[in-house]
């Protein structure tokens, strides 16, 4: 289903989170070129905000996952300043 339409990867499931957020916290579970993989072939909003105002950046560094950091933080579109309601700029 979400081959098919793959703007549904970009939405919030009902914890609130994306599927990136998942990525950033699953830090032995997806390779690098997995995480890229995704981000290139389903163009996500890699600022998307999750429902606690979380970027996936955010949500990497937290979880210390580090190699997530980076692929984000060199991606051309990251918003370093992304923040929700609970992390407020």
């Amino acid at each position: 289903a979400y081959l098919n339409s793959p703007s549904l990867l970009d939405e919030l499931d009902e914890f609130g989170s994306s599927v990136l957020h998942y990525a950033a916290r699953a830090r032995e579970n997806l390779s690098l070129s997995e995480m890229e993989w995704l981000i290139k072939v389903f163009k996500l909003d890699i600022n998307l905000l999750d429902i606690t105002g979380n970027s996936p950046l955010l949500t990497a560094l937290e979880r210390s996952n580090y190699l997530f950091s980076r692929l984000l933080l060199e991606h051309p579109n990251v918003d370093v300043t992304a923040s929700g309601k609970n992390n407020p700029k």
